[in-house]
């Protein structure tokens, strides 16, 4: 009896620093680059060499559906707020948007279309 009495004692002991050390609790629980609960106070935190661009699309001859349906396809376009992970983003952005759009005007039946994208005037 004293035994364990003894042993309960000990583990109490070297219980009880454990409880005094406070942990701070979880806001968010991300998994495999996946955020399940909570949400990113900074939305540019995974994005190295972040680079802001501006865009701008020039339909020429075409009416307002198929500029609206080109802005739609453009993910240069439609991501200009999030910035891309330097020049090379930029380009590899601009790559496949031109795929994109391209799809697009074959897709209303526009199969002379020209895609030009220049970056910085080249």
């Amino acid at each position: 009896m004293a035994g364990r009495t003894a042993r309960f004692l000990l583990a109490a002991m070297l219980c009880q620093p454990a409880s005094l050390i406070s942990v701070p609790s979880a806001t968010a629980f991300e998994i495999f680059g996946f955020k399940l609960f909570g949400s990113s106070d900074d939305e540019n935190e995974d994005v190295v060499d972040p680079l802001n661009y501006t865009v701008t699309l020039t339909v020429e001859g075409g009416d307002e559906d198929l500029t609206e349906a080109l802005n739609n396809a453009s993910s240069l376009v439609q991501d200009v707020e999030r910035p891309v992970s330097g020049s090379l983003g930029v380009l590899a952005k601009a790559r496949s948007d031109r795929e994109r759009l391209v799809a697009a005007l074959y897709s209303r039946a526009r199969y002379d279309g020209v895609v030009d994208i220049t970056i910085a005037g080249r």
